[in-house]
């Protein structure tokens, strides 16, 4: 009876460190998979995120390409004399007005036409003129500065490929946030004379709203996301429990020896 006893504890103590072994191993695998799954929920939230920020930036390239076309045929040598005299004329007031025209039919947040000099890009057209209202205030003037920079670090260093050649046209694929302008794509698409030298350029801002970039899709990954991390800290709280309390337990043993 004894006999058979001691081989009931032997079978226990000898199961014992299988079931730690598996317990581990589980622990360790929930860590690693919830992990794995977050981050892919993540990547493929912000993948459609930036692909509806790249197809509202390539509809407004593809608006501003008429727009070029048409300033270049009818009003290029009209830009080079606004350009080289700065002058408020009828001229300047019926191409703001024009652009004023198209922003509004587009639902653009802000239309310009831009000139680059040596100390930088300039305003030549804004879509926001009006005779009533005050330069610097309700509109930039001609010959004002336009910065890319505030706009955001990808829109100066996209303007500057553009003007320099290294691409034809660009459009940012990330949401400008700004007190004053708002959220916003900007695209930017050069106007070229005839031996194809830049003259000026468009620049675009549309207005991203909540519903241009989020879907069904991107929330239903930010939920598996969110879950996904919930799994992983509660499975990562629960290994460093486990293999301190066994760290423990062997300590203990150790001692008892």
């Amino acid at each position: 009876m004894f006999r058979r006893k001691k081989e009931k504890e032997l079978e226990v103590v000898q199961m014992k460190p299988k079931r730690r072994i598996n317990i581990a191993a589980i622990l360790i695998i929930s860590v690693i998979v919830s992990a794995a799954m977050g981050i892919v929920s993540l990547t493929l939230a912000s993948s459609i995120r930036t692909n509806n920020l790249e197809n509202l930036g390539s509809r407004s390239v593809d608006t501003g390409r008429g727009i070029a076309a048409s300033l270049k045929r009818f009003a290029l040598d009209d830009i080079r004399g606004l350009i080289e005299n700065g002058q408020v004329n009828d001229t300047y007031r019926s191409l703001c007005e024009y652009l004023g025209e198209i922003r509004d039919v587009n639902g653009y947040k802000y239309l310009y036409v831009i000139y680059k000099e040596d100390d930088g890009y300039h305003v030549l057209l804004d879509a926001q003129y009006s005779p009533s209202l005050i330069a610097n205030t309700d509109y930039i003037p001609i010959g004002g500065s336009y910065l890319p920079r505030e706009i955001s670090r990808q829109a100066a260093r996209l303007l500057e490929q553009v003007y320099s050649g290294a691409l034809p046209l660009a459009s940012t694929n990330t949401v400008s946030q700004n007190a004053n302008r708002g959220s916003t794509v900007t695209s930017y698409i050069p106007i070229q004379d005839a031996r194809g030298d830049i003259v000026c350029a468009l620049a675009i801002d549309t207005a991203v709203s909540t519903a241009d970039v989020n879907n069904g899709f991107i929330s239903f990954y930010q939920i598996a996301a969110g879950f996904f991390g919930f799994i992983f800290a509660g499975s990562l709280i629960l290994s460093i429990l486990y293999f301190r309390a066994q760290k423990r337990k062997r300590q203990e043993q150790g001692d008892f020896s």
